[in-house]
């Protein structure tokens, strides 16, 4: 259930925790989160009165970005607490979260009064307001010159917009719903939005509990969280190829109604063979829950709805095209995830050049012998090989990253032996991590495209081929992450160390920093990234933010340790940048694209994106986002391709099997065949044969 650029912006006003927690519990979990942070992150932060300060803020950051909540009274009643958050943490006294439970409370009571008089009537859409979001957690919340009220009613007309024009965003002609009736749906889910916190186990408290252990662990670094189960189960399925899902997509139709546009094969939804692309969804009820009135939530609630519900039933009822009316109890599954496994097509043109798409490294973690895309990328290229591929672009943009285990392995399938990275523990200790394996899976000429999302392992991956002269990097500066976590227990680990019994009633984890990661030749990609060999432009950046944005990121070192590793002859890099460059200096296309990224750049300033409240600068900006997304990916549609793409000869013959899948795989590879950047890197590619082969 992919969301798109606009939809990635949209930020949730309120941080759930997995269940009630009660008053003792937060204070201990906190004063053991803090213990924990001291004895296992890598370079814990001392808990002093700076401390305090960082975290009151960031406190506030996660918990009332957009300063609907409290007013100014409030804040200024509550800075007494600014220098005594360490002391709370430290086992001394316990009083800033219950403050600000009580003027929580009565904030959110007062919302559910406020809020049905703002959206009782027409919102003024003639002024032309703006709403800045956040695309990171900064140090500091920027002043704001708008009273709460006031920014409370610039939310509420941004969800009222959001609905009247974004969820049309496919056909960009704005919106049919009546401005009333969209007033009403965000009414209602506004409403229900607050009961959630009130009514919850443990009421506000239980939010105020899980933004607190947010907040100590921002303050020390972005890659330290809380992990309630919950959360932990997500994020290991985000590093597997398989995942607990229902198996279904939905979208928007052109009468503004939540439909399935999907249905995995062998999902949930697929195998109860009551649920088609095209019904309309009505009401979700998860177990021992209200019921839930999709078309009063809107897209964005019903995805994140959908995402969350763990193993917990679901009652899905849907809407017919004949009008009849069906309910399907539904659990998530695991099935695999075909947005996040190894893919790999034929580019045939001047040459036949493999292609390999890795949108993350995954491994499985259930199995002991882990098999993830390493293993995956080798089978591939085994596929490639028979079909008499000339060279092979590997595409690692986007990729977050994942499993080091499986970039060191992944490594080893295009070097023959060596060191590939090196490791700093929290006692200074240097270690090797080296491919073991001697020999490869595939020698040839190699390309590797990365961009401004490419994280971590990615990372990782990147500069050791890079080091070993082993492949072209192309594309654009990496984010610049090179430090490595573990998931532990909360209670267990801690008590271990401190040789103590176990602490009770914490089933929670920690996501912790316990190392830094470090090229082979003992430069850190830690703030500064990969730059690639040879440029390209990327129209994401500007967009999003890098390490180096993030507040509390470790700093950029350097380690000396000797190792061994014999690079292979010097890449002619200059001339195939040249060579690029002169290409797109020269295509109209991209220039086009090029434009469209300048206009958008616009709206994006010092972390935040400014979003326009009135309908004609919402919708614009909506399109732009649209046009932008899509312009390197369907650019060359409509010219004359000199590429064309294709499966393996034995992915081909596995497809040909699934006739309900004919038109995906056929728009599938209609969309590698338009996207300008697969085009460019195919003729780097070619470049570099014709060069190395002279």
């Amino acid at each position: 259930m992919k969301k798109g650029l606009l939809a990635a912006l949209i930020i949730s006003v309120f941080i759930f925790s997995a269940r009630g927690q009660k008053h003792n519990q937060v204070r201990d979990n906190s004063t053991q989160l803090k213990r924990f942070i001291e004895l296992v992150h890598f370079n814990p932060p001392r808990f002093d009165d700076a401390f305090s300060s960082s975290l009151f803020d960031m406190f506030f950051i996660l918990l009332d970005p957009y300063g609907f909540y409290f007013t100014s009274a409030d804040r200024l009643r509550l800075e007494k607490y600014r220098y005594l958050l360490d002391d709370e943490l430290s086992g001394n006294s316990w009083q800033f979260l219950d403050s600000v439970k009580v003027l929580f409370q009565a904030r959110l009571n007062e919302m559910k009064n406020t809020i049905p008089v703002i959206l009782g009537k027409p919102l003024d859409f003639t002024q032309h307001d703006t709403l800045k979001i956040f695309l990171f957690n900064t140090k500091r919340q920027p002043e704001k010159s708008e009273s709460h009220q006031e920014m409370l009613y610039k939310w509420l007309k941004y969800k009222v917009i959001q609905q009247l024009t974004a969820e049309t965003r496919d056909t960009l002609s704005g919106s049919s719903i009546p401005e009333s009736e969209v007033r009403d749906r965000v009414l209602k889910n506004e409403i229900r939005r607050i009961n959630r916190v009130l009514e919850s186990a443990g009421g506000p408290g239980n939010v105020l509990a899980g933004v607190f252990f947010n907040a100590i662990t921002a303050c020390t670094d972005p890659h330290t969280e809380y992990m309630a189960p919950d959360i932990r189960e997500q994020f290991i399925s985000s590093l597997s190829s398989e995942g607990l899902s229902f198996g279904l997509t939905i979208n928007v139709n052109d009468q503004g109604e939540i439909v399935i546009d999907h249905l995995t094969p062998g999902g949930p939804a697929w195998n109860s063979n009551e649920l088609h692309k095209g019904d309309v969804i009505i009401r979700l009820q998860e177990a021992k829950k209200e019921a839930i009135d999709a078309g009063s939530a809107g897209l964005y609630a019903v995805l994140s709805m959908l995402e969350s519900a763990g193993t917990v039933p679901m009652k899905i009822t849907v809407r017919k095209p004949g009008g009849s009316m069906t309910t399907v109890t539904l659990t998530r599954a695991r099935i695999i995830q075909d947005e996040n496994i190894v893919k790999c097509f034929v580019f045939s043109g001047i040459k036949k050049i493999g292609y390999i798409s890795l949108p993350g490294f995954y491994t499985e973690f259930d199995n002991e012998n882990q098999l993830g895309c390493a293993n995956d990328v080798a089978k591939a290229c085994l596929k490639l090989k028979k079909e008499n591929i000339e060279g092979l672009i590997l595409d690692i943009r986007n990729n977050g990253g994942g499993s080091i285990k499986e970039a060191i392995d992944l490594a080893g399938i295009f070097i023959d032996f060596g060191p590939v990275a090196l490791i700093r523990d929290k006692s200074g200790t240097i270690y090797s991590l080296k491919d073991l394996n001697r020999g490869t899976v595939y020698n040839g000429p190699l390309l590797v495209l990365v961009n401004g999302q490419s994280a971590s392992a990615s990372e990782l991956f990147a500069a050791a081929l890079q080091d070993y002269n082993r492949a072209v990097i192309a594309g654009s500066r990496t984010f610049g992450k090179a430090t490595g976590q573990v998931i532990l227990p909360l209670d267990t680990l801690l008590s271990s160390l401190n040789n103590q019994k176990p602490e009770k009633n914490n089933e929670d984890y920690i996501k912790i920093t316990v190392q830094k990661i470090y090229r082979i030749t003992g430069h850190s990609i830690q703030q500064q990234g990969v730059v690639p060999d040879i440029l390209m432009p990327d129209f994401q950046a500007g967009h999003f933010y890098y390490e180096s944005d993030l507040p509390y990121a470790l700093a950029h070192d350097t380690v000396v340790k000797k190792t061994y590793f014999t690079a292979l002859n010097e890449i002619p890099s200059s001339v195939l940048a040249g060579r690029s460059a002169e290409r797109l200096k020269n295509n109209t296309l991209m220039l086009n694209i090029e434009h469209l990224h300048d206009i958008f750049s616009g709206y994006f300033k010092d972390g935040f994106v400014q979003i326009p409240l009135d309908p004609d600068g919402f919708l614009e900006f909506t399109v732009l986002a649209h046009q932008l997304q899509t312009a390197s990916q369907d650019s060359v549609k409509n010219h004359d391709n000199t590429v064309t793409v294709h499966y393996t000869s034995m992915d081909a013959n596995v497809i040909m099997m699934d006739s309900a899948q004919k038109d995906y795989h056929a728009d599938r590879l209609k969309r590698l065949e338009n996207n300008l950047y697969l085009q460019e890197a195919f003729f780097i590619m070619v470049d570099y044969i014709n060069l190395i082969t002279q």
